[in-house]
């Protein structure tokens, strides 16, 4: 119709992108300017984007990395028994899927010839 702005189709978002950590703990590691935020899919209040809390993080605990989650001023360890249970919020599933589109694809690993 004239005067009518033209809308675009939305792509859904995939949600194996939401449930796969690799690609969310790839996505923290790699220093993007995205920020990640997660809810409790068995408590959504328990970490509220809009007062600062749910933002994921890596961070270094003596000589390995562990993911994070803020809450409040807090930061707390993202356990098996809490990873099962969050969920990316949609602004952090499209970040999420636009990062793996524009990242260069990987080259497989090769294992070394033995040398006899």
């Amino acid at each position: 119709m004239p005067g009518e702005r033209e809308r675009f189709p939305v792509e859904p978002i995939d949600p194996q992108v939401g449930q796969s950590w690799l690609k969310i703990i790839d996505a923290l590691t790699k220093q993007v300017a995205i920020e990640l935020y997660a809810f409790d899919s068995k408590d959504p209040s328990a970490f509220a984007r809009e007062h600062g809390s749910g933002r994921l993080q890596m961070s270094s605990i003596g000589d390995s990395r562990v993911l994070q989650i803020q809450k409040g001023k807090n930061l707390l360890l993202v356990d098996d028994k809490l990873k099962a249970r969050l969920r990316l919020d949609e602004q952090s599933l499209r970040a999420l899927e636009a990062y793996l589109k524009t990242k260069s694809p990987t080259e497989p690993h090769r294992q070394p010839r033995e040398k006899f």
